[in-house]
């Protein structure tokens, strides 16, 4: 159970190996939604981090800091309180691309990309793709497939939310209820 839940083996630690193998599995989601918004307006407003817990309900907070750092807190779902880590932006072509990955020590190891191209009529299609391995080694990773619908659904609705947001002008209630 220790071994399972912290990814720590001594009889791994004794053969000089640091940890388990990597059996735990990432999880991969990618929404795409086309924005009716010029694509330097849509990549302008996302790439101010600070903007995202505007229309991404489980996100609390995203605190920006220099060298593209930013610390992160989400709320758990189910009302169980929140967690947080802290990412950097690993790659940005302007106007096209923001990709990240969470640091050392994070409690939510996580990477991804967003993706801006244009659409027709002066639109932006955008490319989410968030990449995360579950906290707790197998134990974690088999609660998270269980929750898999559940976040990529809440991904589907921040997207949406998104685009309200942006060519409304303001928040406007997504379709998904994060304590569902």
């Amino acid at each position: 159970m220790f071994r399972g839940s912290t990814g720590h083996c001594v009889a791994y630690e004794a053969l000089d190996k640091p940890h388990l193998p990597d059996f735990v599995q990432n999880v991969n989601m990618t929404t795409t939604v086309i924005v009716n918004k010029p694509r330097s307006e849509v990549y302008a407003f996302w790439r101010k981090l600070d903007n995202l817990p505007r229309f991404m309900k489980h996100l609390e907070s995203v605190t920006e800091h220099e060298g593209g750092r930013s610390v992160w807190k989400a709320k758990i779902p189910g009302g169980l309180g929140t967690v947080g880590w802290d990412a950097e932006i690993v790659k940005e072509e302007e106007g096209k691309l923001l990709g990240w990955n969470s640091l050392p020590g994070s409690s939510i190891h996580n990477s991804g990309k967003v993706e801006f191209r244009d659409a027709a009529g002066n639109g932006t299609e955008i490319t989410v793709l968030i990449s995360y391995r579950a906290p707790l080694g197998a134990i974690g990773e088999g609660v998270v497939r269980l929750l898999s619908p559940v976040f990529e659904k809440l991904i589907e609705s921040d997207v949406k939310g998104f685009k309200h947001y942006i060519e409304e002008g303001s928040k406007v209630a997504s379709e998904f209820s994060f304590n569902q």
